[in-house]
Formats: structure tokens, sequence, C-alpha cells
């Protein structure tokens, strides 16, 4: 199967839809964070088009 077909075509569970779940790691410590966005409350749009969401 093509992959992206796979990766297209799964249907999401409605609980996680809304949200991108991600992980970063620190370079000086080396600790994996878990983060995710909420899609829908989350996210601004700023001048140029472009979508950043600043959560602290």
């Amino acid at each position: 199967m093509d992959p992206f077909k796979k990766l297209f075509s799964a249907l999401p569970s409605a609980s996680s839809s809304n949200f991108y779940v991600f992980k970063v790691k620190c370079n000086r410590c080396g600790e994996v964070i878990d983060g995710q966005v909420n899609l829908v409350n989350d996210l601004s749009l700023n001048d140029e088009d472009n979508f950043l969401s600043a959560k602290f």
C-alpha cells in the first residue's frame, strides 16, 4: 500500500484529532519532553500567514 494513502486514509480517534503531539530533546541534558498543541484553541495566525503557538 502506498505510504501516503495509509497515512492520510487512517481516521484519527475522536479524542486525539484536535491535538498535534510531539517530542523535543533538550540539547543540554538530553531529556525528552512530550508536548501537545490543541489545533482548535492554541494556534494563532501571524501577519505572514504562518501559524504559531506560544505555550508557557
